[in-house]
């Protein structure tokens, strides 16, 4: 039988239609206003002040435990595994950027490596940490209501990450992201950690950046 993330008795029909109006439009109306925006100059800010907003809703609900904030889970027992799909997609990302654009490979790892160092130590801060935050802590805990299982949850956390990378109108970005979705979602449910999650996509972030295929992650049509 499939596991049940939550009670949805709890919420009224009308309280369900505007969890889901509000799920859509954050999660896929926002990046298509910007998508479809290409010469919108605050893109970033845009994206940022959400997230800080979402952040801080999540911060302040009672019934959130803000302990999930910094909640460990078994990670020690879930580390090797993080390890060994670093390494895949380390070398797969090594393959792609060799393929795609090898003049790239290490670039600014060999050309800036002042720049690589500040990436290395803030991208885990200012991006991995609230992505997840964001797609995994808060969809989990503000939308579980809206569906009977695990499974329809881990599915839209998935798509709703990988969608909204369609702001760097580039392919990759989001096909990428989406098997990177999925796997982030499944490490934040089996362990039960956002730290473990968190690490896992900022190892994977920072593999993107140092092999060289970072640019189709941050260059934006317009910006």
């Amino acid at each position: 039988m499939e596991k049940a993330i939550s009670d949805t008795t709890n919420i009224s029909a009308l309280g369900k239609i505007y969890l889901a109006a509000e799920f859509i439009f954050l999660f896929f109306g926002l990046p298509s206003l910007i998508f479809m925006n290409p010469q919108f100059k605050y893109k970033i800010v845009v994206l940022l002040a959400a997230t800080l907003l979402i952040f801080l809703v999540l911060y302040f609900d009672k019934s959130f435990d803000r302990k999930e904030f910094t909640r460990v889970g078994e990670i020690k027992k879930y580390l090797p595994k993080i390890f060994l799909r670093s390494l895949f997609v380390f070398v797969f990302m090594l393959g792609l950027t060799w393929y795609v654009k090898p003049e790239n490979l290490f670039f600014i790892l060999k050309r800036i490596p002042i720049l690589w160092f500040v990436i290395m130590f803030f991208y885990p801060i200012l991006s991995a940490y609230p992505q997840e935050v964001l797609f995994r802590t808060f969809q989990f805990h503000r939308y579980k209501s809206l569906v009977k299982n695990e499974t329809t949850m881990i599915i839209l956390s998935t798509i709703s990450f990988s969608f909204l990378h369609i702001v760097y109108h580039n392919y990759y970005a989001v096909i990428l992201t989406l098997a990177a979705g999925y796997i982030f979602t499944k490490t934040y449910r089996e362990n039960k950690s956002l730290v473990a999650v968190a690490i896992e996509h900022a190892i994977y972030g920072n593999i993107v950046f140092t092999v060289g295929f970072g640019e189709y992650f941050y260059k934006m049509a317009g910006s």
